[in-house]
């Protein structure tokens, strides 16, 4: 489904980078995932928590995981990050 929704999520630490948080621009959203774009450098594999709200108005916290990213640009320049994000379940405590 077409979706045009900035959303702020937190990166998850991992060996290679500390928690951040990340703006994301969600461009469509399926059963499996979202695809977003950032100025932020994505890379598979990354994992991420992004709040997100139900249609019927609740609030969720979802978990996400990078599956592919590339560089969007000009031909000239690097203009950001577009990137395939797939949902995963989060543990109750977290």
């Amino acid at each position: 489904m077409p979706l045009n929704r900035p959303i702020e999520m937190t990166v998850l630490a991992d060996e290679a980078t500390p928690a951040h948080r990340v703006k994301v621009r969600a461009m469509d959203v399926s059963r499996s995932g979202l695809g977003v774009v950032t100025r932020a450098t994505l890379r598979p594999g990354m994992r991420a928590v992004l709040p997100m709200t139900r249609s019927d108005g609740r609030r969720a916290l979802l978990g996400v995981e990078v599956m592919h990213a590339h560089i969007v640009g000009d031909g000239a320049n690097a203009l950001g990050c577009a990137a395939g994000l797939r949902f995963f379940k989060l543990p109750r405590r977290l």
